[in-house]
């Protein structure tokens, strides 16, 4: 395994090219479902038949920031409940 900058360059364009299908998914669920975290959104990727590696999944999931939304819509949703008691 070479230590050179140029193979790092290219071993993460490659995990990359694969990931647009993963993308659109997740950002259609993200918009229908944004209290939703990343559980819910792979049982639904699962549910529809599609086989992606729950990894993958996972980390392009985490380059998205979606945790960071789902759990800012949660707390929205959340003190606008409490808020309206």
């Amino acid at each position: 395994m070479p230590c050179c900058r140029a193979y790092t360059i290219d071993v993460v364009l490659s995990k990359q090219e694969g990931c647009s299908e993963v993308v659109d998914k997740l950002t259609e669920l993200a918009e229908r479902y944004p209290t939703r975290g990343f559980d819910e959104y792979y049982l639904k990727i699962h549910r529809e038949g599609l086989i992606w590696n729950r990894k993958r999944v996972l980390r392009v999931y985490r380059e998205m920031k979606l945790s960071l939304q789902a759990q800012e819509a949660y707390y929205k949703t959340r003190t606008t409940a409490i808020r309206d008691t």
